[in-house]
């Protein structure tokens, strides 16, 4: 992996996610909008780009609302069950992205 900008938002998206506040959905949007959005697919590791591309759609399956975007509009209706999963999916690609960044950083 040349590119470790990936790797710095996710590593920054996981931090909100784990120790910012209110729900797991406010938490998720806010590591979502502040870090992880700002990955395009093409970014990432090929054997990481469809899981990734399947995060970016489900954070945004909902049309914004007034001034809210598509993000905070699913976030808003997402279960917690729901929520969870995507956390979870997140965070397994942050583990992956890390394996590389540590892999790249030894040698």
């Amino acid at each position: 992996m040349k590119n470790f900008y990936p790797y710095e938002k996710f590593l920054q998206g996981m931090i909100s996610l784990v120790s910012g506040f209110g729900t797991i959905q406010e938490r998720l949007n806010d590591a979502y909008v502040f870090s992880i959005i700002n990955v395009k697919v093409e970014e990432m590791p090929k054997d990481l780009q469809y899981r990734f591309d399947e995060i970016n759609r489900k954070m945004t399956l909902e049309k914004p609302i007034g001034d809210e975007g598509s993000v905070k509009a699913t976030t808003n209706k997402m279960t917690v069950e729901t929520a969870s999963e995507i956390a979870s999916e997140m965070f397994d690609i942050f583990l992956e992205l890390h394996k590389t960044y540590m892999a790249c950083k030894d040698k």
